[in-house]
């Protein structure tokens, strides 16, 4: 269950662009009189602004709108429980009675094939998106 919270985390990236971005918005862009500086830069910040994009648009609709709401549809979603003795955060939400219940649902669930292969094909899913984005 752990590696499946740690699947949902969001990577960020902000590539500190920002003097790149005010000069490219006023046209200061052309105070710099060397032809290949300027170009240079421009290189080197284009493909940051992408991987920006990139995650963003991966946290987005990969991440939020796929990933953890069909994770939440296929499994109980808590931080490390105990189920004999209940002690998470959640058993202030819910009684201990209840948490063994949803523990038990949640592998009810689990245990339709059905079930077991869409989890399954998710997390690899989610997991290749990770290796794509780690690989940049």
């Amino acid at each position: 269950m752990r590696e499946l919270n740690s699947l949902a985390t969001r990577m960020t990236f902000n590539p500190g662009n920002i003097t790149y971005k005010e000069m490219i918005a006023t046209g200061n862009i052309g105070l710099i009189k060397s032809t290949d500086l300027k170009n240079e830069i421009i290189r080197y910040y284009h493909p940051l602004e992408r991987h920006a994009m990139i995650t963003l648009n991966n946290n987005s609709n990969l991440v939020d709108g796929n990933y953890c709401q069909k994770l939440f549809s296929h499994s109980l979603f808590v931080e490390d429980m105990d189920v004999e003795s209940g002690t998470t955060i959640c058993d202030s939400i819910f009684g201990n009675e209840s948490l063994k219940g949803l523990h038990s649902t949640s592998d009810m669930h689990l245990s339709d094939l059905d079930n077991q292969l869409n989890m399954f094909n998710l997390v690899q899913f989610r997991k290749k998106i990770a290796k794509n984005t780690d690989d940049r």
